[in-house]
């Protein structure tokens, strides 16, 4: 009964031996390394046209043709420069943990794969300068100047401390309600401006019925003195020599396009 098992096990076993060795076999003998060469050109050329659509398409055949980990460094590259960053991690990462990578190349990969994770923090994350944004665009009320408020707007009444844009509507809601204002301290009727806000406010308000003060007449600009009536040269000044033909200068250099720098 036991030797019967174990012959029923060994036969099992060699089945599945052979079954290994047959897909083993299958899958070196649709690989095509010669066709992954061809496509991966094409796709280095494209790269280099700039045509990050075409190359990425390239390099993808020629991947699935032969899986050498120098076409997942390609496409990170491609995907980098489609700024499709989240993909070109995900090709570097694939390339880094490949077996038998170039040591340099793996490297470049690492500073690469730090250097996009910093961009897309810095991109998704509101920086502090944004958060404050709102509270920097306030109106600021020049220096000795008031605001009367029978006659200013929401930008002009802004300018009053403690007044935000809701304030200064309605500021301008009440005015129109019941007319122009009689006297500044109607301001404490608003909603949101107590007597606290109103000490805060009163000294940069005008007195009612006086206009907001006239700015400094600029000083008047210096007489500009007449042209000197123009003097005719003489026969010696009229015989100038022709200025020397200047030689245009030489086109700038074009810088050579990244390319990718692994081959397969």
């Amino acid at each position: 009964m036991k030797s019967t098992i174990a012959k029923r096990m060994n036969k099992l076993l060699s089945l599945c031996l052979v079954l290994f060795a047959c897909l083993a076999l299958s899958a070196t003998a649709f690989a095509d390394p010669k066709t992954a060469k061809k496509y991966a050109r094409e796709a280095t050329k494209a790269y280099a046209d700039g045509n990050y659509e075409l190359a990425l398409a390239k390099f993808e055949q020629a991947y699935a043709e032969d899986a050498n980990p120098a076409l997942l460094y390609n496409m990170g590259r491609v995907y980098e420069n489609q700024a499709n960053f989240d993909a070109a991690i995900e090709s570097y990462k694939r390339f880094v943990v490949s077996p038998d990578v170039d040591q340099d190349a793996r490297a470049d990969a690492l500073d690469r794969i730090k250097t996009l994770n910093e961009v897309i923090a810095l991109t998704r994350t509101p920086s502090k300068s944004s958060k404050s944004s709102k509270s920097s665009t306030k109106p600021v009320l020049a220096d000795g100047s008031c605001v009367n408020i029978n006659t200013a707007d929401a930008t002009e009444l802004m300018k009053l401390p403690r007044v935000g844009d809701s304030t200064a509507q309605k500021i301008i809601n009440l005015r129109s309600q019941k007319g122009a204002f009689k006297a500044n301290t109607e301001l404490m009727e608003v909603s949101g401006i107590g007597e606290k806000t109103y000490a805060k406010l009163e000294k940069d308000l005008c007195p009612l019925g006086d206009a907001t003060p006239a700015p400094v007449a600029a000083p008047a600009a210096p007489a500009i003195a007449p042209k000197a009536a123009k003097v005719a040269p003489t026969p010696q000044q009229a015989k100038v020599a022709p200025a020397a033909k200047v030689a245009p200068a030489a086109p700038a250099a074009t810088p050579k396009k990244d390319l990718p720098v692994l081959e397969i």
